[in-house]
Parts: C-alpha cells; structure tokens; sequence
C-alpha cells in the first residue's frame, strides 16, 4: 500500500510524541510538526502526488541483496580516527563556547510572499524523505534491519534498534535519492536494489556509483565539491564536509559530500556525516535557508569524523539555517554516547529556541 504524504504522519512512526514541555512551538509560528496521531491541517497537494501505483508492481524494483566484500565500514572506520586532545566533550561542554544564534528569530530575507512548500519526515538514522513543491527526496536511504557486510544470507555488522518509520513501498517512489558517502549506515545496497526505478535519479559521491545498478535507475550523477546537477524543478550542489569516504581499507579514494537542495522558494541543506568544520560558513547568503538536515550522535569516541550536538547547530547557525533537523541517532549504536545523549544536549544548547528543532523523534514529520 502506498501512503498519501497527509496519510504518513499518523503510521509508522516509532518513537514517543514530543515532549510539549521541552519542544513547544511558539505562537504565530509559520510552519506545522506534524506528530505520530496526528493529521496534517488543511488540504494539501500531496495527496494527488502521492497517489500513484503500489511500488511493488513498479517494473524498476527488485528483491535486492547483500553482496559479500571483506570488512565492516564502521570497524575501517576507526583507522583516520582520533580523540580531540584524549578527552571527549559531554554534558560538561559550555554553551558559551558556542554561543546562542538568533537566526530563527530573524525576519526571513525572501523576496517572494510566498510560503516555501516543503515536508520532510525522518525514517531513521540519516534517511529523511522530503516532499519539496512537486518533487520526491530520499536522503541516504538505509532500511535494512542489520548493515554490514554480506555473506551469502547472512549480513555482519551493526543491527539497528529502531525500525524504519516506513517501509520500502508505503511511500512514492522518490524522485531524487541523494547519497551522501559509501559507508554501510548510509549506502545500503540491498534497500538501494529495492528502491531502483526507471524513475529515480540518484546523485551520489564521486567515484561511489560503481556500488550501484546504474542501469537500473532513470540517471546517476557523481558529484565532487562545488559540482551541481539540475534533477527536475531542484538545483542540488556538493560541498565539502569533514568526514572519510572509504567503505573498505582498499578504497580509500572514494568520495563524500554535504548537499544542498534549492528549488524556487524551497532550500534544504543536507550535512551527511561530518565532524566539526568551517565550510558551511561558504553556504551563508543573502536568503536564509529553510532547513538544514544535520548530523548530532557518534562523536563518543569519534570526534574527528562526527559532530557534537553542539557543534552541528553551530554549522547550521554559521550556514543561516532556520530550521533544523536533527538525524544520525537512536537509530545504530555506533559509538559510546548514550542513545538519547545526542538529542537531550541538542534540545539544551538550542535553549530557548527550541522552534527551530524541526522534530526529535523517528516518524515524526515537519513542514514549512
């Protein structure tokens, strides 16, 4: 069965409602969060969109599988890995080190009256499908219940604790798949055999699309840092973010990107998997961005590849975003941080503006 975007906010999603005492809205606020139970308000284009065939009977998919390689992402991962000076921050960091943003307070600087048409629900993990104006957006589509490596029927690696908000065929088929870098948690190849369409365009990271059945997909573009590709009524653009590409020890020459997404009213940053750098600063113009999709959890002990809570809203202030959304948590146990660590010191460092935080929880649903 195939859900309507005004359907999706009252299934699949597994996590709690909001805490109203800890993320409620503001008054006179532009934007509707949609919660697990709750519908959406007023009518809304997305139904029509949204109604199309059972994504079973679509010609482009199939059964998908996990094909045998030699090691697990995450356990290469350790090698370029350091701790920042042996100590990991926690819930001793100071605010003041990072300071408080007004940007979501800040009149927004777009020319047109028009209100930006967007909505995004996070699935889990770093997988966020968003609906911008007439356009379907999967973001590094991971839905398998164990990622790793596969051997035979079996896949070795890391399980995941939450499933999926949605299952592949409850939603439209995307548009547009963006992949952010090859790592296991993030380029799952049997759910990207699942999701294979005539028509999907995927963008992914350079010298990544060998991973996929290029023919199986309506195009593939691999960009590099500052390259951009036009997909449909969206501009998407590569920026370059502090993380690692390799998905073995033996290529370590692959890519990995931050995206953003620019549509005629809508503009959606998507930070993939970075730790703390300076390059969203180059994203900062004269129109703020309405939403910024950034990583907050496995920086226990992984500091010099995965943001702190601290650190990811600081990019998304230094960047102009208006929003954001929280991902990369309560998904995988991937570090040593406790699973609601990352969330509960996001929710504190954003203070007294906590508008901004887009949702918190898997299955929930935001939109502008």
């Amino acid at each position: 069965m195939v859900l309507r975007w005004s359907e999706m906010g009252q299934t699949g999603g597994q996590g709690k409602k909001h805490n109203k005492s800890r993320c409620a809205e503001t008054a006179g606020e532009s934007h509707k969060r949609v919660v697990k139970g709750l519908a959406l308000e007023g009518k809304s284009d997305f139904e029509e969109v949204a109604c199309i065939e059972n994504q079973h009977a679509e010609s482009g998919r199939g059964a998908g599988g996990n094909e045998p390689s030699d090691r697990n992402a995450e356990q290469v991962a350790t090698g370029p890995i350091e701790e920042r000076d042996g100590k990991i921050n926690r819930y001793d960091v100071k605010q003041k080190e990072y300071g408080r943003s007004n940007c979501g307070t800040q009149k927004r600087t777009r020319q047109s009256t028009k209100i930006a048409d967007m909505r995004a629900k996070w699935l889990g993990h770093s997988t966020v499908l968003l609906r911008i104006g007439e356009t379907t957006v999967l973001t590094d589509p991971v839905f398998s219940t164990r990622v790793g490596i596969g051997l035979g029927p079996l896949t070795i690696g890391v399980k995941r604790i939450r499933p999926a908000a949605l299952a592949i065929g409850d939603f439209p088929v995307p548009d547009l798949i963006l992949l952010s870098h090859a790592h296991f948690d993030h380029f799952d190849r049997p759910s990207l055999r699942r999701l294979e369409s005539m028509r999907t365009t995927v963008v992914t990271a350079k010298r990544t699309s060998d991973l996929l059945r290029v023919g199986n997909y309506q195009a593939v573009h691999e960009l590099g840092w500052g390259d951009s590709v036009r997909v449909g009524a969206l501009k998407v653009q590569a920026f370059p973010v502090r993380h690692w590409g390799a998905r073995m020890q033996t290529d370590r020459y692959r890519g990995y990107n931050g995206y953003t997404i620019q549509a005629d009213r809508e503009r959606v940053i998507f930070g993939g998997d970075t730790a703390r750098t300076d390059t969203f600063r180059a994203l900062r113009g004269p129109v703020n961005w309405d939403l910024a999709i950034m990583p907050i959890g496995a920086y226990d002990p992984w500091i010099n590849a995965h943001c702190t809570p601290e650190e990811a809203l600081l990019m998304a202030d230094e960047a102009g975003a208006e929003h954001i959304l929280p991902v990369h948590h309560q998904t995988f146990v991937l570090s040593r941080e406790p699973l609601l660590e990352p969330i509960e010191r996001f929710q504190t460092v954003v203070g007294l503006h906590q508008h901004r935080i887009a949702l918190t929880e898997i299955g929930d649903e935001f939109r502008v």
